[in-house]
């Protein structure tokens, strides 16, 4: 079927509360622990190059190894140790972004007292068909700190960070943070397909001729080429996780008429 025939997929948009959780406890010899897990994107909503995860984990549990997906981590809530082997492990906390490449085998072990949320993206789709790559070409983990990262400014009224990406050893997947003041700016589209989380404040998601409520928890999908907008109706900035697949930049879009 030639691509004008293949029908194109539409954007979703859901929250994390609507999406029933698996419940997984670890097993000796590991520490005690269980990740709740929801998947908000994959397959079943159209996606191609992207799975979209919320983890609420409690004690400590491994990370899946991939053997060819990057698995892109935000926290969202809590604290914990990243760690690798018996070493020394790396602290992380709300705003902390990490690459586990394909093969890695890590842990995380909570410290907060209240639980650890973390939203995990992989790319590759488990499964999927792709290129191989030697998973020993990946320098190992990464971790970036959103707080260290430069705020770019995209017009008057938003910005980004950006976290995860190629600079910091990423294939397929470009991640990073977005902040929208209040207000709505015009339609566009990207050329790659998007899971964007929503971290902070309330508005509408405006997706081709629908328009979705959204707020923390919020999962939106886009397709490539679909045309969308946010919509801040709040008096705090919109703060939304984007991640998307190829990489490249957040600002790269084509404005479309409504």
């Amino acid at each position: 079927m030639s691509d004008r025939g293949r029908r194109r997929p539409h954007g979703r948009v859901v929250h994390q509360d609507d999406v029933s959780a698996e419940l997984i406890h670890t097993k000796p010899p590991l520490s005690p622990g269980d990740v709740s897990v929801r998947t908000l994107i994959d397959r079943s909503a159209g996606a191609r190059s992207l799975v979209q995860r919320v983890l609420r984990i409690r004690g400590e549990v491994p990370v899946e190894p991939q053997r060819k997906s990057e698995n892109v981590l935000y926290v969202v809530e809590g604290s914990a140790w990243f760690l690798m082997g018996e070493g020394a492990g790396d602290p992380l906390w709300p705003g902390t972004a990490a690459l586990v490449p394909p093969g890695s085998e890590c842990r995380l072990a909570r410290t907060s007292a209240d639980d650890l949320v973390v939203v995990s993206v992989l790319s590759p789709q488990p499964g999927a068909r792709s290129p191989t790559r030697d998973p020993r070409g990946y320098d190992g983990p990464s971790l970036v700190r959103e707080e260290d990262q430069l705020a770019i400014a995209v017009g008057d009224d938003r910005s980004f960070r950006l976290l995860i990406d190629p600079q910091h050893g990423a294939r397929h997947v470009t991640q990073f943070v977005g902040f929208i003041q209040r207000g709505r700016a015009p339609f566009h589209a990207h050329a790659h397909e998007e899971a964007i989380y929503v971290l902070q404040g309330t508005g509408i998601a405006h997706i081709e001729d629908r328009s979705h409520p959204i707020g923390p928890g919020t999962s939106i999908f886009l397709p490539p080429e679909t045309r969308h907008c946010l919509e801040n109706q709040s008096e705090e900035d919109l703060k939304v996780l984007g991640v998307f697949s190829p990489p490249g930049s957040p600002a790269d879009k084509s404005e479309t008429h409504a």
